[in-house]
């Protein structure tokens, strides 16, 4: 009779428990309500986690497994499972925060191992191109390229959401001010603005008022197509836009004047010196370090 007092008491503590529990789409819902201050590329990458695991969102998050999660993954390119796994480590932290779980089922997911990718940036000559084409063709463009080439901005978040109340260049050390809600890290940092990027943001002559770069993201989207396309009426050469392409060139640029991982690492708000040594030592010659940072109006 004991034995089945117990089971029936244990039947009945996890029902309970079960039909108390919360689930995945409601912690979806409460990472977004408690840390959605995201950039645009941010909340597509969480929406289209979401998607991935539809088939868990009415599930109880006490239920989900990891292998659950992995049934969901399966037949995803690596770099992308990766991607959203880290997603789904963010939403599943929320919840244990929130005390709905006691650990993350996604912890116990392998991210996949890949081969180092060498990083890609752009030719010394085609940021002067491309500089120089918003000058005489965009003006608003040209401070939101500049500071990207030569401050090394996150595009999708720190740049994008600049003001040019945050971009002091009559001080005596010319600096940006990244605010905690923008960056990447929530931290706080003070980026120098180099002479060639002030002679650019000068030359544009555009009002420094507001944001940076006044316009939607659409609407940026279909200035760097215009900007980098072939134009045999003006006799524009085709450039590859480069996803992060100035951020890597300034990364390589900056380690190879100044050869000083310690100095970039606060330059760039990034944590890891390893990381920025790996991908940018030796990416570009001294040569053309040298060109990138005498790149000047003409």
């Amino acid at each position: 009779m004991s034995a089945l007092l117990e089971c029936v008491t244990s039947f009945l503590a996890d029902r309970k428990r079960r039909s108390e529990s919360h689930t995945l789409a409601e912690a979806f819902n409460a990472y977004k309500a408690t840390r959605g201050n995201w950039s645009t590329k941010y909340a597509g990458e969480i929406f289209y986690c979401r998607r991935t695991v539809t088939d868990l969102l009415d599930v109880p998050l006490s239920d989900i497994t990891a292998q659950d999660i992995e049934i969901e993954l399966a037949g995803i390119a690596p770099s992308n499972r990766n991607a959203k796994i880290k997603r789904l480590r963010s939403v599943f932290k929320e919840a244990v925060r929130q005390g709905w779980i006691t650990s993350s089922p996604a912890d116990r997911l392998n991210l996949t191992v890949r081969k180092v990718q060498e990083i890609r940036i752009y030719a010394v000559g085609d940021v002067q191109a491309m500089l120089q084409r918003a000058l005489d063709t965009d003006r608003m463009l040209v401070p939101f390229l500049a500071i990207g080439a030569f401050c090394g901005l996150r595009p999708e978040n720190e740049l994008a959401n600049l003001l040019w109340d945050d971009v002091h260049l009559d001080d005596e050390r010319p600096q940006i001010v990244i605010r905690p809600e923008t960056s990447k890290t929530r931290r706080r940092r003070f980026v120098d603005v180099s002479p060639n990027c002030i002679a650019w943001i000068q030359a544009a002559g555009v009002p420094r008022v507001g944001k940076v770069f006044p316009a939607s993201p659409k609407t940026l989207q279909r200035k760097r197509i215009a900007l980098c396309a072939d134009n045999q009426e003006k006799e524009w050469k085709a450039i590859k836009w480069i996803p992060d392409g100035f951020r890597h060139t300034f990364c390589s640029a900056y380690l190879t004047l100044h050869e000083s991982v310690d100095r970039l690492l606060l330059q760039t708000g990034h944590s890891d010196p390893a990381i920025l040594w790996r991908h940018y030592y030796r990416s570009m010659t001294k040569a053309d370090a040298v060109a990138f940072w005498a790149i000047a109006p003409g």
